[in-house]
């Protein structure tokens, strides 16, 4: 299969947010708007449904548009996709959002059904990067527990990551792309401040603030609201500081709340849906990249083994020479790879939640 150019960041964008969604606010902690987008799969029939955790290392990303192949594949197969949106780091930290994650399905299985015909219990949690973390720590964590989780290149073992960003030397990307205009001390206070109330729900990606019109980026999310106004980039250079400098796990767990490093490992553990593995897990579908730098697919290979030893079913899709990222030119059914690499994921988490 053909690599993508990643010399064109554009292709790490999704697809534009496909047409027949709905937009629905589901809480306002401290004052901040969490919404849901509910796109309705075709038909009558009370259908399965995917609730979607997206990624941006915490810190960015946004909800408006999943992963290119993820809501054409699953509304091919009968379900409804709803993706969450979740305040970021660093005002909060990864227990809050997963509370927010957490009262978003809430909040869809006492409202979907009046909005959509829809089998509220027939479903699935599915995240990319690091809404792979959030999902997978979902499938521990919500009751009902979903039939079946699909983990896109997620960090499921943070224990790893402490050590993989403690061995980190600060580089200097960060300085060759804000540094005329951000500091050392302003993201420090900033990392520092944890006032909720703060908090914002989405942010673009470096290149893309710099590089992309608002217009564009208006347009892709179907949000005409959407600025690039200083607090969004604020959060979007603080994304690659935390990057530069290895400190995106101390500010996602607050780390900086403990002294001693045993602590520091238990909290990374308590967080990692890797070590609170069990037989009761539900079955697991991965879909990584062979040549992920970010989120490497030993990652995804070590969890499904775990689940493997505990007899849960899994399905592992990996790419060849797949970055991360790779997912987003996976469009539709015409492109090269979707019925080798798509399909058999989305059949896995179908069986699994009809329970066929």
């Amino acid at each position: 299969m053909r690599r993508p150019d990643y010399s064109n960041q554009e292709a790490l964008l999704p697809s534009a947010a496909p047409p027949g969604f709905t937009d629905h606010i589901y809480a306002s902690p401290h004052g901040v708007p969490l919404e849901v987008r509910v796109w309705a799969c075709p038909g009558a029939a009370p259908s399965p449904w995917i609730f979607w955790t997206h990624g941006g290392a915490y810190c960015t990303g946004a909800h408006y548009a999943p992963p290119s192949w993820v809501v054409p594949a699953f509304r091919a197969k009968g379900f409804h996709v709803v993706s969450v949106g979740y305040r970021l780091s660093p005002q909060v930290g990864l227990q809050e959002m997963i509370q927010d994650c957490v009262d978003g399905l809430e909040w869809c299985r006492r409202n979907l059904p009046s909005i959509v015909p829809i089998d509220i219990d027939a479903f699935a949690i599915g995240g990319d990067s690091s809404g792979g973390t959030l999902a997978t720590l979902l499938g521990h964590i919500v009751r009902p527990r979903p039939h079946a989780v699909c983990d896109v290149y997620g960090p499921v073992d943070l224990v790893d990551m402490y050590y993989t960003r403690k061995a980190k030397v600060p580089d200097d990307a960060w300085a060759q792309r804000w540094g005329d205009r951000y500091t050392d001390s302003h993201n420090r206070a900033m990392i520092a401040d944890r006032d909720p109330a703060k908090a914002i729900t989405a942010a673009p990606f470096g290149w893309e603030i710099n590089h992309v019109p608002i217009e564009q980026t208006r347009a892709r999310w179907a949000r005409p609201d959407f600025e690039y106004s200083t607090r969004v980039f604020a959060q979007t250079q603080l994304k690659d500081w935390l990057a530069s400098m290895g400190l995106g796990l101390t500010a996602l767990l607050r780390l900086d709340e403990l002294q001693h490093e045993e602590d520091k490992l238990e909290r990374c553990r308590k967080w990692s849906a890797y070590h609170l593995l069990d037989k009761t897990y539900p079955p697991t579908a991965f879909f990584h990249g062979e040549a992920d730098g970010a989120v490497p697919i030993t990652a995804s290979r070590r969890m499904a083994q775990r689940l493997k030893e505990h007899s849960v079913d899994v399905y592992e899709s990996y790419y060849p020479d797949g970055l991360h990222g790779f997912d987003q030119e996976l469009k539709g059914a015409d492109t090269e790879g979707w019925a080798e690499y798509v399909v058999p994921v989305v059949e896995f988490v179908d069986r699994h939640v009809r329970g066929m």
